[in-house]
């Protein structure tokens, strides 16, 4: 075989390879989600393990027949065939107002201070949740406003989490929440959300 036929079989066994992966990853997604109808129990689809193909294991099951170029292809860099399993660890990370639905109405979370790693009281943390959208270098005591970007987004939070709605961050999608009726595990989001404030006092502003 010439270097164009290896290199063009090789493409297509890394396309082959990225389907199988696919389907294999949307087939757990469907057994979490029928074992959550049934059962009621919330699994996160595994990325990696014995039922995900890995590039390190997978083998086509049919031999992989590479396209016919209709023009001649230019000199491609070789793609590195090893993938390195990243650990998806969105679904742990928290936002201020998740954090805080947390501490304040079910005491299940604890935060430690980061600099003497020592549990900050409930009223610390209050205050610095407050202030975390203030720059580092403003060090002058500044005065709490009831416009404040944590209050308010934790008033939006607290109001759709009862009623029952799983309530995400949306900034990668451009909006400030995201409305699941069970979780990003298993559905797209049903609503997403843009805060937007209006006063009706021009002196509140």
């Amino acid at each position: 075989m010439t270097s164009e036929e290896v290199t063009a079989r090789r493409r297509a066994e890394r396309r082959q390879f990225k389907l199988d992966r696919a389907r294999a990853i949307a087939a757990a997604a469907e057994e979490a989600e029928q074992l959550f109808e049934k059962e009621g129990t919330v699994i996160v689809p595994a990325l990696s393990g014995p039922a995900i193909p890995s590039a390190a294991t997978w083998k086509p099951s049919q031999p992989v027949l590479p396209e016919v170029p209709t023009t001649p292809a230019e000199p491609e860099q070789e793609e590195d065939w090893e993938e390195r399993p990243i650990e998806n660890v969105e679904h742990m990370q928290l936002t201020l107002q998740e954090a805080w639905f947390l501490l304040w109405n079910l005491d299940c979370l604890t935060v430690l201070h980061p600099d003497t790693l020592h549990p900050m009281s409930l009223n610390d943390i209050w205050l610095a949740f407050q202030k975390a959208h203030l720059p580092l270098e403003i060090d002058a005591p500044q005065p709490l406003r009831f416009d404040n970007p944590f209050l308010i987004n934790y008033a939006v939070y607290h109001h759709f989490r009862s009623l029952g709605w799983v309530v995400k961050g949306g900034i990668k999608f451009c909006v400030d929440y995201l409305l699941y009726k069970r979780g990003p595990v298993f559905t797209h989001a049903e609503y997403v959300l843009k805060l937007s404030l209006w006063f009706i006092d021009a002196d509140f502003r």
